[in-house]
């Protein structure tokens, strides 16, 4: 058998070095997995902050919106208001009240 300088056989050397490419190898796969998934993690958190931030505006409008209908829908309630509808879509007077209508001439 053949022996190097060191004193250790030349294919245990060789079996020891190409261990330890495969174990350097490994290493590294695990390395580059871990990096992809955490990368990917965080793009995702990322855009579902977006998606969070956008969904947010989107409820603060339509509570706005709601405010403002239910504000309307008191004020259809309202006898002032119940009163101004009549007259103005109906055309209806208060007794003793005359109506005048306005016609244009050529």
């Amino acid at each position: 058998m053949r022996t190097s300088t060191y004193g250790y056989p030349v294919l245990k050397r060789r079996a020891r070095r190409s261990c330890r490419h495969i174990l350097v190898w490994a290493l590294l796969a695990i390395l580059f997995l871990l990096t992809f998934l955490y990368l990917g993690r965080t793009f995702e958190i990322r855009r579902l902050r977006g998606d969070l931030s956008i969904l947010a505006q989107q409820a603060k409008g339509a509570l706005a919106t709601q405010e403002e209908l239910r504000a309307r829908l008191a004020l259809q309630n309202d006898p002032v208001m119940i009163e101004n509808a009549a007259r103005r879509l109906l055309g209806l007077v208060k007794p003793g009240e005359e109506k005048v209508i306005f016609i244009e001439g050529n």
